[in-house]
C-alpha cells in the first residue's frame, strides 16, 4: 500500500508497509495515538528494526528517504551495534 498523509492521519492500530519504500512501516498503535515509522531488514537470518520517528513530526517523504539511506548502508554496517549512534547518515 502506498501510504499517503489521510491514510497516515487515519490508520486504524497496526502495521502497514509502503509499497513504494521496501522495508518503511507505519506502526500505529493505543487507538491511534502512537503513530511510529519504522525500518526493517534482514540480514543473514537476523531481522532488525530500527524505529525513525514519529509520524506525527516526520513527514512521509522524510521518513522514505531515512529507509533508502538504511537500505543503502552495507550488511556489515547494518548489523553493528548500536546503529542508533551512527544513524546520522539519515539526516545528512
Amino acid at each position: 500500500m502506498n501510504l499517503n498523509k489521510k491514510f497516515i492521519e487515519n490508520a486504524p492500530d497496526g502495521l502497514y508497509s509502503d509499497s513504494s519504500c521496501p522495508g518503511l512501516y507505519l506502526r500505529v498503535r493505543r487507538e491511534g495515538k502512537s503513530r511510529s515509522w519504522i525500518f526493517k531488514r534482514q540480514v543473514a537470518n537476523l531481522r532488525k528494526e530500527v524505529a525513525l520517528g514519529s509520524a506525527f513530526k516526520l513527514p512521509v517523504a522524510k521518513a522514505r528517504t531515512m529507509a533508502d539511506r538504511l537500505r543503502s548502508v552495507s550488511d556489515s554496517e547494518f548489523l553493528k551495534e548500536p546503529l542508533h549512534k551512527r544513524w546520522v547518515i539519515c539526516y545528512n
